[in-house]
């Protein structure tokens, strides 16, 4: 699956009704595409679309922005290279690529979207198309684009570079069917296209942490596992609950905080430019969204910071560094977290495709051979390839009324090698997204927590920072 997304210049405004009644009458009067979910917002809208493409099955998710404000246009796709204090549409199609230049997206419905919005404008923008590996291999804020009008629109080039060297075919930014030029039909590993890029684990690992719990009363880190930055302007972390919860079935003390630990709390461990692969402590953190019953995750919140790092195995020497309060989003910036990005779906069952290619990263703690498990606690960062080979639903007739268990929902099943310690890391699918967390691993058996499953544990949790003055307005797009 790739991604095609175009931007458009507004010359004058334009009202968000004007714009969303054009796009729903374009697609309500289309018998061969229909329209199977749509979600409206203040300023933008998602829409999943189904129809049949030279013979097979599309689906095709679109998302339309207006950006108006301007702190709303610093969050633009490719808002680094277009004019400031101007106010855009961005319309982004995810669908399937395969070998026919992306016309599974454009025929699946993205040109009707298109067209839709060049209407509601009356043709008075300029019109950008944005690089879909530069989509996929960094920032989205940064990618390259061209203009529509002098670049894409009458050139007879099979390849195009942008900026950033990425080499793409015309056909797929334009929409045409595939010429017979060998690289527009093979989508060779050789060139750089959407299904061959791969975002290395370089890039990605910044975004991973230790988590460990923290014993005030020992001053000591009793276990430790995984998890990731989900979102940096508020400091929050997605981790395996089991981590830092009692979720031991039918057990009195299942769902207690910190395992029971009265002066219990999670210590975070992050990767440094000095330090390369290997995590120091910097941060203390607390539980602030959870839902044992159904999800083994749980979104923390970063309060504090230590005033000096720690690189002592279990926290040695942590309970004696003065702690600096991180209570705002001003104070949380300057800490320069990197966070990971999530896939972007609506249905558990896109989050990720059978036979898929996807990686963990985390910190294994199991001794390497050398210690036996809990004996060191291993602050070095690794990662294990593997491939999905299920989506499990459970049928609701089959769920526990059990108040002392968890029962999971839904579970992505990957064949993949883990190690005690990697619970609560990022699964990453080639295009650097997160398809969710480990969960459990039976040998090469591995139980992930699908992306979807804890998308309310992240609306409670941004609820909590909203209400105690956290956080600001959040776009589609953060």
């Amino acid at each position: 699956r790739g991604t095609l997304c175009q931007v458009f210049l507004l010359k004058r405004p334009l009202p968000w009704t004007t714009l969303l009644q054009s796009i729903l009458s374009k697609m309500m009067g289309q018998s061969s595409i229909e329209m199977t979910d749509v979600s409206l917002y203040s300023d933008a809208m998602r829409i999943r679309l189904h129809s049949i493409v030279a013979g097979m099955e599309a689906s095709v998710d679109v998302l339309v922005r207006l950006f108006i404000s301007d702190d709303e246009q610093q969050q633009c796709v490719s808002s680094e290279n277009l004019p400031k204090n101007t106010s855009k549409i961005m319309v982004a199609a995810k669908g399937a690529v395969e070998h026919n230049a992306g016309q599974n997206i454009w025929k699946g419905g993205y040109s009707l979207v298109l067209q839709a919005v060049i209407a509601a404008t009356h043709k008075d923008v300029d019109r950008e198309v944005v690089c879909p590996d530069c989509i996929m291999t960094g920032k989205i804020t940064h990618a390259s684009t061209w203009s529509w009008k002098h670049r894409i629109q009458h050139t007879d080039q099979a390849t195009i570079q942008c900026q950033k060297s990425h080499l793409v075919d015309t056909c797929l930014l334009k929409g045409t069917k595939p010429c017979n030029n060998e690289r527009c039909l093979d989508h060779s590993p050789s060139s750089s296209s959407l299904e061959s890029s791969k975002i290395p684990i370089t890039q990605l690992m910044k975004g991973v942490v230790l988590v460990g719990l923290w014993d005030g009363k020992s001053q000591r880190i009793t276990g430790a596992g995984s998890g990731f930055i989900i979102d940096k302007k508020l400091g929050l972390i997605i981790t395996a609950a089991h981590t830092l919860i009692d979720m031991t079935a039918n057990r009195s003390t299942f769902g207690q905080e910190y395992h029971g630990l009265k002066e219990g709390k999670a210590i975070i461990g992050v990767l440094t430019a000095s330090t390369q692969q290997k995590a120091v402590f910097r941060y203390f953190a607390e539980i602030i969204a959870k839902d044992v019953h159904c999800v083994d995750a749980c979104v923390l919140r970063i309060t504090t910071r230590l005033e000096r790092d720690v690189e002592g195995s279990f926290g040695d020497g942590v309970a004696n560094i003065p702690e600096i309060m991180l209570n705002d989003m001003r104070q949380m910036k300057k800490e320069k977290l990197r966070q990971l990005r999530v896939v972007k779906v609506t249905q558990p069952a896109r989050v990720c495709e059978l036979e898929e290619t996807v990686r963990l990263i985390g910190f294994n703690q199991g001794g390497e051979e050398i210690f036996t498990p809990g004996q060191y606690l291993d602050r070095c960062l690794d990662f294990a390839e593997g491939k999905v080979i299920k989506y499990f639903v459970l049928d609701l007739e089959h769920a526990s009324d059990n108040r002392r268990m968890l029962v999971p929902r839904e579970e992505i099943v990957v064949d993949c090698k883990t190690i005690k310690g990697h619970s609560g890391g990022p699964f990453i699918n080639d295009r650097g997204e997160v398809i969710g967390i480990l969960s459990r691993g039976y040998e090469r058996r591995c139980y992930l927590v699908p992306a979807t499953e804890w998308r309310e544990l992240m609306e409670k949790a941004r609820d909590i920072c909203d209400s105690n003055g956290v956080a600001g307005l959040y776009s589609l797009l953060s």
